[in-house]
């Protein structure tokens, strides 16, 4: 079977190769297809959209907010209110601090997630680890709770991240997935962890874990080695290959982690993928991993606020990624950050380095999650898990919590005040007093601790992405954890 899929998926890597020698008119075809799309819909008739050109002059640059009128109507209404094609289904999605985002899906959508997939894993095939069984555990991200479908009958949310696949894919790749369907309904927490523990703990020939977060596959590992009383993974997954997730900006650290417990397996960062477009995919050959030039449009923003084309960012130069795609989402900003990276064959790849507007301000310290992300690797540079906290109680103050240190507590809150103190506003409101010292919560369960408290928001575990710094203050247990003792500089776990 699995040299069956190889030769299946081997057109699609060629085909995908063969767009990166001329990234310019791979862009103009789907501006061009965007634009047919586009112009049979309300919005593109409010925007007067009838050409490419027109698209280029016309269309702004939004974000969730800016379009959730529309998107709002497109949920109630139906119909060719942001695309004339149907809608399948909407992806619910929040961030840590962020209100619900309801994505519409569409069948030209869903195929661009397709093809994605398709030249990921044929490259591995290609030219990647010499794989035998193919066993594969594709991460399921439960949210924990039912939204009801749409008044007009569309599913709300996936139970399995193969949902993201078209139909022939995902018949191709099923026999390769070790699945639990009663992980994937499961309502809370722990039955998820325990079921999926128990899956991959019997999973003996499994040869490759692709998930979102590091830290969600470490969330899983404490749990085998908390109910199977090992933690020697050589042995437990002899054939294991290669572990696929996120492995950049704030993720790296996590990443490095897992190379460290697995030091046979190939740990591969993931490109840049969200739930409202697939951006870039990891090739083996390449620098960085390469956009998807044939599926979405990408523009690259500057901080003045002007777009340029994928293929003429400048080189090592940062930008915002703005996408247009298949599914109602035009010139969409994303709120990521990318650094054009060298080129692969014609095109230049991208390089995730965090997100934009990450930024803490309980009391104007505007603390910014890529100054607080160096500040950490420079002391706990071995810790898997390391976040920074805000906390409003008793007063404003943080919290940085950390899975394991051996140290002194009280000298670490001490060391990293000294090093945010770097930053001009937070030095300004410790010295008025706007700011308590920061604390420390050494606990080894911080991976599950955190994940419980953004669960209960309602976010899918697999949407729970690595921070250095969490941007708003935290509630519930969390909460309750982080303001119970108040001593020395330290939180007892």
């Amino acid at each position: 079977m699995l040299a069956g899929l190889t030769r299946a998926l081997r057109p699609t890597r060629r085909r995908f190769l063969e767009t990166l020698d001329d990234p310019a008119a791979a862009q103009a075809r789907v501006l061009l297809r965007l634009t047919q799309r586009l112009r049979r819909s309300d919005y593109g008739r409010h925007l007067r959209v009838r050409t490419p050109e027109d698209f280029l002059l016309r269309v702004p640059v939004v974000d969730y907010d800016t379009l959730s009128p529309w998107l709002d109507r497109q949920r109630a209404q139906e119909g060719a209110v942001l695309t004339d094609e149907r809608i399948l289904f909407y992806e619910k999605t929040s961030g840590s601090s962020g209100a619900a985002k309801y994505i519409p899906y569409t069948a030209s959508l869903r195929r661009s997630f397709s093809r994605m997939f398709a030249a990921w894993a044929a490259d591995l095939l290609a030219i990647g680890p010499r794989f035998h069984s193919g066993k594969m555990y594709m991460s399921v991200s439960p949210s924990f709770s039912h939204e009801p479908p749409t008044g007009h009958g569309r599913p709300v949310g996936m139970t399995d991240d193969r949902d993201y696949l078209d139909r022939w894919l995902r018949h191709v790749v099923s026999p390769f997935v070790v699945h639990d369907p009663l992980a994937a309904r499961a309502r809370d927490v722990e039955t998820f962890k325990r079921r999926t523990a128990a899956l991959l703990a019997g999973a003996r020939d499994l040869e490759i874990i692709s998930v979102w977060s590091p830290s969600f596959l470490k969330l899983l590992l404490d749990e085998i080695a908390a109910r199977h009383g090992s933690d020697d993974w050589q042995r437990l997954w002899p054939r294991l290959k290669l572990i696929s997730c996120w492995a950049s900006a704030s993720a790296a650290p996590q990443a490095r982690a897992l190379a460290q417990l697995m030091p046979t397996v190939m740990v591969q960062g993931k490109g840049l993928l969200a739930t409202e477009a697939p951006i870039t995919v990891p090739i083996i050959a390449a620098r960085a991993p390469m956009p998807l030039v044939d599926e979405v449009l990408l523009e690259l923003e500057d901080d003045d606020g002007r777009l340029v084309p994928i293929y003429d960012g400048v080189r090592g130069r940062e930008y915002g990624i703005v996408v247009s795609q298949s599914g109602g989402l035009y010139r969409y900003r994303m709120h990521d950050r990318v650094v054009v990276a060298p080129p692969y064959r014609e095109t230049p790849g991208l390089e995730f380095v965090g997100r934009a507007g990450g930024v803490s301000d309980l009391c104007g310290e505007k603390l910014h999650e890529r100054f607080v992300s160096g500040a950490l690797d420079g002391l706990l540079p071995d810790a898997f898990l390391r976040t920074l906290v805000p906390v409003r109680e008793p007063r404003d103050h943080y919290v940085l919590v950390v899975d394991r240190f051996t140290g002194n507590a009280a000298a670490l809150a001490a060391a990293l005040d000294e090093r945010l103190r770097a930053a001009h506003h937070y030095h300004h409101a410790r010295e008025l007093g706007q700011l308590a010292p920061p604390r420390v919560c050494i606990a080894r369960d911080a991976a599950a601790l955190l994940t419980g408290a953004f669960a209960d928001r309602g976010m899918k575990l697999g949407d729970i992405k690595p921070r250095a710094l969490h941007t708003g203050p935290v509630d519930g247990a969390l909460h309750a954890r982080l303001t119970v003792e108040r001593t020395h500089g330290r939180l007892s776990a």
